[in-house]
């Protein structure tokens, strides 16, 4: 029986299932886009840990020059491109590969919309300031709001690139809250406060990413909440893929 594997994420499912894999005497190797998320993982002797954003092709070569029982796709659930070169490199390379499906919120009393370019459009419609805590790699959309630089306040990590993201799209320094999540509802409040926001924009992060603080948060002062809706895809839960690592690859 094989005992490596490959495992693609920087997220907390990412962290915690590649922490059992190794318990469960796997040799890990966990890919991570930035030093900030090698940072968050403990260091363990039969788990390493690669950096740098790769390509379709790139995967498919790490994936070849190793002897991978599997792969464990543990990306966000928001990370389209990254899932769909996961999948074309392993379909490359044969390999088998396990979606690891972060868990789905309770939407309710929530707008949603299927693009982020239909919630800015919406939020443009209405009055008030907006709270986008949707990433800074997503910062267009919301430039096409009316009135944007004086009504949208962007919450990111406090990272140099994502700083450097905001100043490239134009958000102004006093609009950006830079913070590391996930946040408690009383964290939530105070930023919602802070700003006088009657819209946060978000993504459906489940527990992982604090989504219920938020929209609790959200609701205790009356601002609305516009969530992106998750894309649509088929997985395995947390403690599926637990399940077949226990019972081997």
């Amino acid at each position: 029986m094989k005992t490596e594997l490959l495992i693609f994420g920087g997220t907390t499912e990412g962290r915690e299932i590649s922490l059992l894999a190794e318990s469960l005497g796997y040799k890990v190797t966990l890919c991570v886009a930035t030093d900030y998320g090698e940072a968050q993982m403990e260091k363990r002797e039969n788990l390493k840990v690669k950096i740098g954003r790769l390509n379709e092709d790139e995967m498919a070569e790490l994936i070849s020059g190793g002897d991978f029982a599997a792969v464990i796709d543990a990306s966000h659930p928001y990370a389209t491109e990254l899932r769909q070169n996961i999948i074309k490199a392993c379909e490359k390379t044969s390999r088998r590969r396990l979606r690891l499906l972060r868990e789905q919120s309770e939407l309710k009393g929530c707008n949603c919309f299927d693009s982020l370019e239909k919630a800015c459009g919406k939020a443009s419609e209405i009055e008030g300031n907006i709270l986008a805590v949707t990433g800074s790699k997503e910062l267009l959309p919301y430039t096409k709001i009316k009135g944007w630089p004086s009504r949208v306040f962007v919450r990111v990590l406090p990272t140099k690139a994502s700083l450097e993201l905001c100043r490239k799209a134009g958000v102004p320094e006093e609009n950006i809250i830079a913070a590391k999540g996930p946040f408690s509802k009383e964290e939530n409040l105070l930023h919602l406060q802070n700003h006088d926001i009657k819209i946060m924009i978000t993504k459906d992060g489940g527990p992982e990413g604090g989504f219920e603080n938020k929209v609790l948060a959200a609701q205790s002062v009356g601002a609305k909440v516009f969530v992106v809706r998750r894309p649509m895809e088929e997985g395995h839960s947390f403690s599926q893929v637990e399940n077949i690592l226990r019972e081997g690859l």
